[in-house]
């Protein structure tokens, strides 16, 4: 009795010895199982195109995938209801625009009844950073990251364009949360390109955007 009363304090001393060990490697590793960068090169990761231009098997080799970060989408409404979205517990949109045929003319209608046909260009930007790693067609960069989008403009026709009426602010929904540390907006090419090449410093380059887009430009200075 002496023995195995003896054997099993032992016993319980190598299990807790064990279960640190386990902890202890949990916390100095990343939170995957991966051996080498080309476990990540999925095919779900060649559909994306662009994770391999920028390199993403490597950081995510690293334990770079995104988790616990949050982001701004500044564009269209992004769906969230789509199933490339439905591992974000945190993602939602922060503002909302009225939807009409004429933009900013009456009858308006909501999201849901408006249809998303002519609104896909916030959910494929957010898709292209942060859509779920599932096995499905492709995923993000940031795939494990969540999203917060806003809308660019409070007034969105059949045709996807924007109207900032005067008074909108587009990115003050972000100004309070300070662990937003990123927000997309897409700015065109060609446009913002010539600007940038012909630009010596950041406060020209600052002038010559604002001139051109008015008040769209100037609300995203005033707001970084």
């Amino acid at each position: 009795m002496m023995k195995m009363h003896g054997k099993q304090k032992i016993n319980g001393k190598a299990k807790r010895r064990l279960a640190a060990m386990i902890l202890a490697g949990l916390a100095a590793a990343p939170s995957f199982a991966y051996a080498a960068e080309s476990d990540w090169q999925t095919v779900e990761y060649f559909s994306s195109r662009g994770l391999d231009i920028v390199n993403a098997a490597q950081a995510y080799d690293l334990g770079f995938t995104g988790k616990g970060v949050r982001f701004g989408v500044c564009d269209q409404p992004t769906n969230f209801n789509h199933p490339d979205f439905s591992g974000k517990s945190d993602s939602s949109m922060l503002n909302e625009a009225k939807y009409s045929e004429v933009l900013g003319k009456p009858p308006f209608y909501s999201l849901e009844d408006f249809g998303w046909a002519s609104v896909t260009h916030g959910t494929h930007v957010s898709g292209i950073a942060a859509a779920d790693r599932n096995g499905v067609g492709m995923h993000g960069v940031a795939f494990d990251a969540d999203v917060l989008g806003t809308v660019y403009g409070d007034n969105i026709d059949a045709y996807g364009a924007f109207r900032v009426s005067p008074g909108y602010s587009t990115f003050e929904p972000y100004l309070s949360l300070k662990d937003v540390k990123v927000i997309n907006n897409s700015w065109s090419t060609s446009t913002i390109q010539l600007y940038v090449n012909d630009s010596n410093t950041l406060a020209e380059y600052r002038e010559k955007v604002t001139n051109r887009a008015g008040i769209i430009m100037d609300s995203v200075f005033k707001a970084t």
